[in-house]
């Protein structure tokens, strides 16, 4: 299922921390970026950080991926992404 325009836009509001937060269109759904700085997906209306060994222990991996095959994709658990504090701190301490 493709992503809504309310998810991109909800997404959009909730990262509104980063100065240089923007997307790309990238096979149908939504590559995100800090600049130029490759950081995530947006696929399927969920969230995904490129997966790091840091970042699974921080987090937990759930086994979902933004696309089947995709080894390289964390999805972001929905009270991460709905609590913007706690979104805002995983994001700053993953880009450092």
């Amino acid at each position: 299922m493709p992503t809504s325009q309310s998810t991109i836009d909800y997404l959009t509001d909730q990262f509104s921390f980063l100065p240089n937060f923007h997307l790309k269109k990238m096979f149908g759904e939504y590559g995100i970026y800090n600049g130029d700085k490759y950081f995530g997906l947006i696929c399927d209306e969920k969230l995904f950080f490129k997966s790091t060994k840091e970042l699974v222990a921080k987090i937990g991996d759930d086994g979902l991926r933004a696309y089947p095959g995709s080894k390289n994709s964390l999805h972001i658990p929905e009270e991460i992404v709905e609590d913007k504090d706690r979104l805002e701190k995983l994001t700053l301490e993953y880009l450092r």
